[in-house]
């Protein structure tokens, strides 16, 4: 009878073991499994603290990326043309046979379709290779070159003796080379091509005239000196001449260029001469051209 109740009470322990359910202290409380030290019990606060506040991290941050303003749509067009340069400016012109020549170049703002040419000889102050020595001289250039003259319609070319010659008839090849070259690139009228000029210039307006008769609709010789040959009258009979002297020009002597005027008058030619009454030599191209003649029209074929 003992061991059926020793069976029994091993039968109820194993089956309360199995129902989960731990067997009653003798004191009627529930036993507790004793917590190690390494483990704390996890309580609602605590999970809920975990979960609103996470762990800090550094934020993260990025560049701002570069932004260009996109370009506005335009129209197609043609890349601009520089205007050439007007007024009296050095220029290099390249001749035949691939020489060149330095001279300045007078180019008018508003040449029109068929422009003329106004070719001025220096004198003898203005011989060299510096071309400033040309407008430093006074005279015409000068008076171009700041404006006294106005706006001009035609072309000029002021051309420089080199100092190694002695006068414009001895550059007379690369002087016509010269005019040439102007009248093809910029189409110059060649019905109305002047030469003016003053002293040892207004000379060689005399002598390159003569030696190319009718190729100049006009010329326009200042304090020049010429001799008065059968061959020279006949040269230049029919080419319009405006000749001018100073009365009390001790340099040149006026009776040359009167002397002459009257042989072409005399030959039918047209020709006239003004002999300013007082004047020296170096006083006759301010009186010429700037005073009332009309000579810078009269050589613009006005």
């Amino acid at each position: 009878m003992r061991k059926f109740q020793i069976l029994l009470l091993a039968l109820l322990i194993v089956l309360s073991g199995c129902s989960g359910r731990s067997e009653p202290s003798p004191s009627g409380t529930e036993m507790v499994p004793p917590v190690s030290e390494t483990e704390v019990p996890q309580t609602e606060s605590t999970a809920q603290t975990q979960l609103t506040e996470p762990e800090a991290t550094a934020p993260e941050t990025t560049a701002p990326s570069a932004t260009f303003p996109e370009p506005e749509p335009t129209e197609a067009t043609q890349p601009s043309v520089p205007e050439p340069a007007t007024g009296l400016q050095q220029v290099t012109l390249t001749l035949s046979h691939g020489r060149t020549a330095d001279c300045w170049l007078y180019v008018p703002e508003a040449p029109g379709a068929n422009p003329g040419l106004i070719v001025y000889l220096h004198g003898g102050s203005g011989k060299g290779d510096d071309l400033n020595l040309i407008t430093e001289a006074g005279g015409f250039p000068k008076y171009l070159q700041s404006g006294q003259l106005g706006a001009l319609s035609s072309y000029v070319l002021i051309p420089q003796l080199p100092q190694s010659l002695k006068g414009w008839s001895d550059m007379d090849n690369g002087l016509m080379d010269m005019i040439r070259t102007v009248v093809r690139t910029y189409g110059i009228d060649t019905a109305n091509i002047s030469l003016t000029g003053h002293s040892m210039g207004g000379t060689g307006v005399w002598s390159i005239a003569a030696a190319h008769p009718g190729f100049f609709a006009r010329i326009a010789p200042l304090s020049g000196s010429i001799r008065n040959p059968p061959e020279n009258v006949q040269a230049l009979k029919d080419t319009p001449v405006y000749a001018f002297v100073g009365t009390e020009d001790t340099i040149v002597k006026p009776e040359s260029s009167i002397a002459f005027v009257d042989a072409l008058t005399a030959a039918g030619g047209t020709a006239q001469i003004a002999e300013i009454e007082g004047a020296d030599h170096f006083a006759v191209p301010e009186c010429a051209y700037l005073g009332d003649y009309g000579l810078v029209e009269w050589l613009e074929g006005m």
